[in-house]
């Protein structure tokens, strides 16, 4: 694309193809006002080099027009929707007082019934019946381009992009690659972070980025600002009794949590991190300092026969000040509408307007009996002990036995049945079925729940389509981009297609809803770590480690930090507290072989050697006697293993088998000297499909 000077940044302007004669006219007018637009006037074509120019636009761009009218509607899955998704994902990236979309509506199309992203209805949105541009269009247009900052948006062109199936005539060509734009394998498998085996989720290391990117400096991976307008609900007392009813007492809070994170200007802190306080006796100053908020919820339940009582109070953390408090008295079968009640009043004490994506209320239920028995199986969901998923599907079956319409429950049960499939307890074609059946009827129900669409986003991974796994991914981050689930696979995407920069933001955004998650602490070091960026990957292994200290593992994965800054002390002793086997061995492999002590480092990696010829995942440990001949500088036999590693990775599951194994050779820092051997690109980008 040919660079032109003006005086004014990039607008990116979006539209189906049936309306190219509107959005010329709209370029015209932008044209004449003094904007230059480069318009694409070929037969636009689909595939890898089209994505990567149309993501290039909407990254650099300053302004994004998405183009909306009956054409928009009638599209579900027109191309247009990808730019739709992709200026929705820049724009949760950006400040929100930093001007982005400009919706234009061309024809009669009312914003109650128009199909767009949640994020454009919360745009002001202009009308220009035809493609009239109006004068006060144009003006307003300049004046949003013209009070930006010097920055990488201020250079450019008006860019006019075509719905169907294109390519801009000038979009440089690119080898296809083995990892394809879209790819939903990071988002299904993000979470198999292997014990101690480095398993570095990004596409491409600093070495495969643009000069421009290895030279910027990388943002902090978290900084901890609190909110002005930020809470944590804390798990609600059990004061019944005889103590048996904290399945609802959890499930309160929990449903309180979920209907604040609806709204928009709230960040709500996730789950996992809130309810870890539970009976502990620490100071609501301390909480607040630990969650990075600046307002706590907490209450109590008390049931008696049928009769509940519920308190529950709102604290300001910095001043340990009670905001509000009331007291709710209510028949057991009244519970439901409790929630929204309390929900409600916080929203109001904390002055935010309420405002949910209409999916939420068509996944409840307002049978009472249903909800308990949801509730129910939340408790063990959540309690994850041992055989607590099979009790979580056996309530989840209850409760749409009570209410075959509630959805959320039909979500439940599909993740449940995707669990008992991994564990070995339900037969694959058996639990597929069953699960199949559950996220389809979660979909029909309710449409708008990001929990059907992630669970039928991994059945369809897991029989290996994965466009249709992608379709709904994409769904589930329209309609709940801010949970942490969400964001953590939104992550694994970015690291996938190797936009480094965005993965580490998503990471960072997912800590600060969820700091108390040594997963994803974990989660964003390793990413930091396959960034080079070795202080801040260690700083965040430090703190997962803290946060779980049981995960031993996470020493070994501080010790490669340790080895690849040449802190060997510090690595022996991060070795040595790690778990013994393959993971330890591995390190001290690494070690040992960098200080010279070569009878210690053979030592080592022989018993390695023996760990790969067992029967428990052999191609990490192949993997990893791969890493440390590429260490010593043994080529050869690194490709060796590398080579016995892909026969090994056989699991005939998901759209791609063996992804795992060929990501965990990708990322690996340690095989980076193998990357310039003409061998490399035919191993691991090569075909890997069965």
């Amino acid at each position: 694309m040919p660079e032109l000077s003006t005086s004014y940044g990039a607008v990116f302007l979006s539209y189906a193809s049936q309306d190219a004669d509107v959005a010329a006219r709209i370029c015209d007018a932008l044209r004449a006002a003094g904007i230059q637009v480069w318009l694409d006037q070929s037969e636009l074509r689909g595939g890898d080099a089209w994505d990567t120019q149309i993501k290039k636009q909407i990254h650099s761009c300053s302004l994004f027009v998405p183009v909306i009218s009956a054409q928009t509607n009638a599209r579900p899955e027109g191309y247009f929707r990808r730019e739709w998704h992709l200026a929705c994902r820049r724009l949760w990236d950006m400040a929100d007082d930093v001007p982005f979309l400009i919706p234009v509506v061309i024809d009669d199309t009312s914003e109650d019934r128009a199909r767009v992203p949640e994020e454009f209805l919360r745009a002001q949105w202009t009308r220009l019946p035809g493609g009239e541009t109006t004068t006060a269009f144009t003006h307003r247009i300049r004046q949003l381009l013209g009070a930006e900052t010097t920055d990488q948006r201020t250079t450019g062109s008006v860019v006019i992009a075509k719905s169907g199936p294109s390519q801009p005539v000038h979009a440089p060509a690119r080898r296809r690659q083995a990892l394809r734009p879209w790819r939903i394998g990071a988002a299904i498998v993000l979470l198999l972070v292997a014990a101690g085996g480095g398993l570095f989720w990004i596409h491409r290391t600093t070495e495969n980025l643009p000069a421009a990117q290895q030279d910027r400096t990388p943002p902090s991976p978290v900084v901890a600002v609190p909110n002005e307008k930020s809470i944590a609900v804390l798990p609600f007392a059990d004061m019944s009794p005889d103590k048996d009813h904290e399945y609802m007492s959890d499930g309160l809070a929990e449903e309180i949590l979920n209907l604040l994170s609806q709204v928009p200007t709230l960040k709500v802190i996730a789950r996992t991190s809130s309810f870890s306080f539970r009976n502990r006796n620490v100071d609501v100053s301390e909480i607040a300092k630990k969650l990075n908020v600046t307002h706590l919820l907490e209450g109590s339940v008390r049931a008696s026969g049928k009769r509940v009582r519920v308190t529950a109070q709102l604290i300001n953390a910095g001043t340990a000040e009670q905001i509000w408090s009331q007291a709710y008295d209510r028949d057991e079968r009244d519970f439901l509408t409790l929630q929204s009640d309390i929900a409600n009043s916080v929203v109001k004490a904390l002055a935010v307007a309420f405002s949910g994506d209409g999916g939420s209320d068509q996944a409840r239920t307002v049978d009472a009996d249903a909800h308990e028995q949801y509730l129910q199986g939340m408790y063990f969901w959540n309690r994850n002990g041992p055989g607590d998923v099979e009790r979580a599907r056996a309530y989840f079956e209850r409760a749409v036995g009570l209410d075959p319409s509630y959805a959320t429950a039909w979500a439940g049960i599909a993740g449940a049945y995707r669990v008992l499939i991994d564990e070995g307890q339900i037969s694959l074609e058996d639990g597929l079925a069953k699960q199949h059946m559950a996220a389809q009827r979660a979909l029909t129900l309710a449409p708008g729940l990001a929990a059907a669409h992630i669970r039928a986003s991994q059945y369809y991974w897991d029989i290996g389509d994965e466009l249709k796994s992608a379709q709904h991914f994409e769904r589930a981050v329209m309609h709940s981009p801010g949970d942490p689930q969400v964001l953590r696979i939104s992550a694994g995407m970015a690291l996938d297609v190797g936009d480094v920069d965005r993965a580490v933001s998503l990471q960072s955004r997912a800590v600060a809803v969820d700091p108390l998650s040594a997963r994803g602490r974990q989660e964003l070091a390793v990413s930091l770590m396959a960034m080079d960026r070795l202080a801040d990957a260690r700083s965040e292994f430090a703190k997962a480690l803290e946060l779980s200290p049981d995960s031993l593992e996470l020493n070994a994965e501080l010790a490669q930090v340790f080895i690849l800054q040449k802190q060997f002390e510090s690595a022996r002793a991060a070795a040595l507290d790690s778990p013994e086997g393959p993971v330890r061995d591995k390190c001290l492999a690494l070690l040992y072989y960098s200080t010279g002590k070569k009878a210690e480092a053979d030592a080592a990696l022989t018993r390695l050697i023996s760990a790969a010829g067992g029967k428990e995942s052999p191609e990490i440990a192949a993997v990893s006697v791969a890493e440390v001949y590429a260490h010593r500088g043994a080529t050869d036999d690194s490709f060796q293993w590398l080579e016995r590693a892909k026969r090994q990775a056989t699991n005939g599951r998901g759209a791609e088998p063996g992804w795992s194994t060929r990501m965990r050779m990708s990322l690996s820092p340690f095989l980076k000297p193998l990357h310039a051997d003409g061998r490399w690109d035919k191993l691991v980008r090569g075909p890997w499909k069965a």
